[in-house]
């Protein structure tokens, strides 16, 4: 298959994952993604889209303003203004002016979902408030059931642009502080009461992957905080169980809430240094 043959493919089969789109009236889709190294790709179900970007590397006013406006860990929602916009024009030419971009913030790249609504629909906000919830849905099911294209495309398929943009890095910044944050208040060990009453002390590994639990951090979750195996989570928290008398999970956590579990005067010698 050449390279024309699996565009078209790729062309397809997004077509294909946007067909649930007109159930709710929507027309016209797209996704864009951007790389901090000033790279991109798009996908669409409508030609027009594609044949745009396959003579031009300026991606608009519109998709700038949204990509530098996004911040890592929150949903920006935009909706298609009415100035000139070098990518916008082209929606706008066919009539279709009633649009909405929803774009995330992933770690080095950005990704912009574009949905718009059946040509000649006059504007109305409200539409896209009311259905965002649906739209949302969409997009976790296109990025789950488009993986294959999506690295397809990551890999082999991004063009420069020459717009001026900037990435935000909050996230890596933000995860570091809460890192610090957690170390900082974390107590190194806890003594906690079995089933007898009897006081027991646990190491300062369990006393972490505890209190992660209580925070109601999955076994994975916290296996990758603490940069450790999950067998080695797994381990900890059986320990604890022993030590408590706990047959469960569910009543190890019932344990914690009822106040059985006592802080230790020696696990605040760190914090006097």
């Amino acid at each position: 298959m050449n390279e024309e043959q699996k565009s078209y493919s790729y062309f397809k089969i997004t077509k294909k994952l946007a067909l649930p789109l007109s159930l709710i009236n929507i027309k016209t889709f797209f996704y864009f993604r951007a790389y901090r190294n000033h790279s991109f790709f798009i996908l669409s179900n409508e030609q027009f889209v594609l044949d745009h970007f396959a003579t031009s590397n300026d991606i608009g006013e519109h998709l700038t303003t949204v990509i530098n406006g996004t911040t890592p860990g929150k949903i920006l929602v935009n909706l298609w203004h009415d100035k000139e916009d070098n990518f916008l024009n082209v929606f706008y030419k066919l009539k279709i002016w009633n649009g909405i971009s929803i774009s995330l913030c992933l770690n080095d790249y950005v990704d912009v979902f574009g949905f718009a609504k059946n040509i000649n629909d006059e504007k109305n906000a409200n539409f896209y408030l009311e259905h965002f919830c649906l739209l949302k849905r969409f997009i976790i099911y296109f990025r789950l059931k488009g993986r294959k294209i999506i690295d397809s495309f990551s890999l082999n398929y991004t063009k420069k642009f020459s717009n001026s943009i900037k990435l935000k890095n909050e996230y890596n910044n933000r995860l570091e502080s809460i890192r610090q944050f957690r170390k900082l208040i974390t107590p190194e060990k806890l003594v906690v009461r079995d089933g007898y009453l009897r006081k027991t002390e646990l190491t300062r590994q369990e006393t972490a992957c505890l209190l992660l639990l209580l925070e109601g951090r999955s076994m994975r979750k916290i296996s990758e905080e603490l940069k450790i195996p999950m067998k080695k989570v797994e381990s900890y928290l059986e320990n604890i169980k022993i030590k408590t008398g706990s047959h469960t999970k569910t009543s190890l956590l019932s344990n914690f809430f009822n106040n059985q579990i006592y802080q230790s005067r020696a696990s605040y010698d760190h914090y006097r240094h």
